[in-house]
């Protein structure tokens, strides 16, 4: 976003301070203890491009795995009418969910997945990393920047064949799953509180008004 504010709007970079999105600290997710489980998490909108994950994963046919996608069916209804057509019996989606229901989403899964055109941020990916998933994403946007490489498995976006494909290579190697993962965790570890989020802004609200 501070990157489009300059080149896009002329805006100074000494002017701008980024004040990343707060990621509460969560327990290490514990896995699901069978297939690898898959988790999207985002409202069921076109720019998810969660078409494009279910296209990607019909790659992935042969093997042995399970998705569940938690966000809002309600925002895009037609777009999520057409998803929930496509889906077979090894993905769910489940619309709207509780704080409770999320961590444990969370808790009981052994990929995160992201397959977003574009995200200012992506704030999931930094949930998914405080408990050291291992990521397969999409370059849309500021996630290339959110998640570090050695964390996750980077595809351009909107291609459903390199999804598949890296996909592929996360569901059937637990050890590239699990580096994945360790990088994840201490990449997680590094982030921002809402504490420390809200301290900086505050800063820069002090010296306006001054």
């Amino acid at each position: 976003t501070k990157q489009i504010l300059i080149s896009d709007y002329g805006v100074e970079a000494q002017r701008i301070t980024v004040a990343l999105p707060g990621t509460d600290r969560a327990p290490r997710a514990q896995g699901s203890g069978g297939a690898p489980h898959l988790l999207a998490v985002g409202s069921v909108v076109p720019r998810k491009a969660y078409d494009v994950l279910l296209q990607a994963l019909k790659r992935c046919g042969d093997l042995d795995w399970s998705l569940t996608i938690a966000g809002s069916l309600e925002r895009a209804p037609d777009y999520a009418q057409k998803l929930l057509a496509q889906a077979n019996d090894r993905t769910r989606f489940v619309g709207e969910v509780s704080d409770a229901e999320l961590k444990e989403l969370y808790a009981r899964s052994d990929l995160f997945v992201m397959s977003s055109h574009f995200e200012g941020y992506g704030m999931v990916l930094g949930e998914a990393m405080v408990r050291g998933l291992p990521i397969v994403m999409t370059r849309g946007g500021a996630m290339v920047d959110t998640v570090p490489d050695v964390a996750a498995l980077k595809v351009a976006p909107g291609d459903a064949s390199a999804l598949g494909i890296a996909l592929r290579q996360a569901i059937t190697d637990r050890a590239l799953r699990q580096s994945l993962s360790d990088a994840s965790y201490a990449a997680g570890q590094a982030l921002p509180t809402w504490d420390e989020t809200a301290q900086r802004i505050a800063h820069v609200l002090e010296g306006v008004a001054r």
